[in-house]
């Protein structure tokens, strides 16, 4: 059994027990065809123009997306969202493949409505939580799907620009503490994100703060990851797994590995 089946296993044991959470990124909708986070804040640079410094580096999107507020305003911000995220897009096998799972505990940081959509196809009601008060009207049997990064349907709960991050837990008190307490005792699987994700690692830092050595372990299924991001992602309690897409693109890849844990924890 080589290191990687040794991983799989111990995943799907923890799917079997319930304490398997899953943390969805862009490169799920990216598959669907919605632009990923570098492609979707492009125009807010070339808005800015010099002021923007260039192309930006990924750590650098929600400063962008500051910056641009600044200038222009929140309205027309938000709206830039919602015209490229609106669009009528099919949600692909790889999230009929994540609903399919029967995994309980969702969270992502994506604006879109695909999840959703995949989880009412496929394993019926869900429970999807983009305000605090939406956590009081949840059900233990029911999916939940919390989007921590708000929703484009309702612009008010959208976390965009760094300070948007930098105020998460005064602005969103209930739904950052209810994420502690899930990676208090459960792992997370991280799907569609990377250590180079700026949403996803402002997220895990506050997620995870003041756990120390006790911080869950969060596993990164990735097709893309350098040696020195994995070292760094170690330090912050990140384990990458390999994605093989040798034989098929990434969305495909993704799917052919959510079947084999449905079937491993079924």
């Amino acid at each position: 059994m080589t290191a990687a089946d040794g991983v799989f296993g111990h995943l799907a044991a923890r799917a079997a027990e319930g304490r398997l959470a899953v943390l969805v990124g862009a490169g799920l909708s990216m598959g669907a065809g919605y632009p990923g986070w570098g492609r979707l804040f492009a125009p807010l640079g070339q808005a800015l123009g010099p002021a923007a410094g260039g192309a930006p580096l990924p750590d650098d999107l929600p400063a962008l997306a500051e910056a641009y507020e600044a200038e222009y305003g929140r309205n027309s911000l938000i709206s830039h969202l919602r015209r490229e995220l609106r669009r009528s897009l099919a949600c692909t096998e790889a999230h009929r493949a994540l609903a399919a799972t029967g995994l309980k505990e969702i969270l992502t940081t994506n604006y879109d409505v695909l999840l959703e959509e995949a989880l009412q196809d496929v394993a019926g009601p869900v429970d999807v939580v983009v305000r605090d008060s939406d956590l009081a009207y949840t059900a233990p049997a029911r999916p939940r799907l919390v989007k921590m990064c708000g929703d484009v349907l309702n612009p008010e709960t959208l976390t965009v620009t760094r300070r948007d991050f930098a105020v998460y837990g005064a602005v969103k008190p209930r739904l950052a503490e209810y994420v502690r307490g899930l990676l208090e005792t459960h792992e997370l699987l991280v799907l569609g994100a990377g250590p180079s994700d700026p949403e996803f690692n402002m997220l895990w830092d506050l997620a995870t703060a003041g756990l120390g050595e006790h911080k869950p372990v969060g596993w990164v299924l990735t097709a893309d990851v350098s040696p020195l991001q994995q070292r760094v992602a170690l330090t912050r309690g990140l384990r990458t797994l390999p994605l093989d897409v040798t034989e098929d693109g990434v969305t495909r890849a993704l799917a052919r590995w959510l079947d084999g844990l449905s079937a491993a924890h079924a």
